[in-house]
């Protein structure tokens, strides 16, 4: 009789399976690799909007930020699609895996402004470094915790 000790337990994903590495969403970001995966697809696109926003004007602006709250909600839904939400007795993350997309996004484009115009070795491009580092982080934290039904998202609603 064979056994199968996974009976009765819930069925771990690897994150990496669903979700898109950090290590690609930034390489993308940069230029670098094929964006084969949705979320990388989208993140490429809202750190071009992020670089956009740096020379536009103020009636350009809502544009943007308009077109940065769809590609968000784009990927909220399609975390949504993908990822079973376990939602009794998991703690909830305040925020949705497209927001964190979106602040990888934003960090890069800063942090490249940044080595462009500040001092290469001097605080703020330090700053600058290590806040990428904490949000990209914290993107693989959230999204392993979410595939392994650890942490739950917040239900979606009109971004």
């Amino acid at each position: 009789m064979d056994e199968n000790p996974t009976v009765g337990r819930p069925r771990v994903i690897d994150s990496a399976s669903v979700f898109p590495m950090a290590e690609e969403l930034l390489a993308a970001i940069h230029g670098h690799g094929m964006a084969h995966h949705s979320v990388v697809r989208w993140g490429k696109e809202l750190a071009d909007l992020h670089l956009d926003a740096q020379v536009a004007g103020e009636d350009e602006l809502d544009d943007i930020n308009l077109r940065r709250s769809e590609l968000i909600h784009e990927i909220d839904l399609w975390t949504n699609r993908n990822v079973p939400q376990h939602r009794s007795g998991v703690r909830m993350h305040t925020e949705t895996i497209g927001s964190v997309v979106d602040k990888i996004a934003e960090a890069c484009i800063r942090l490249v402004h940044g080595m462009i115009t500040w001092d290469i070795a001097g605080a703020e491009v330090r700053g600058a470094c290590n806040h990428l580092a904490e949000v990209v982080l914290g993107y693989r934290d959230l999204v392993a915790e979410v595939v392994q039904g650890q942490r739950r998202l917040p239900m979606l609603g009109g971004h």
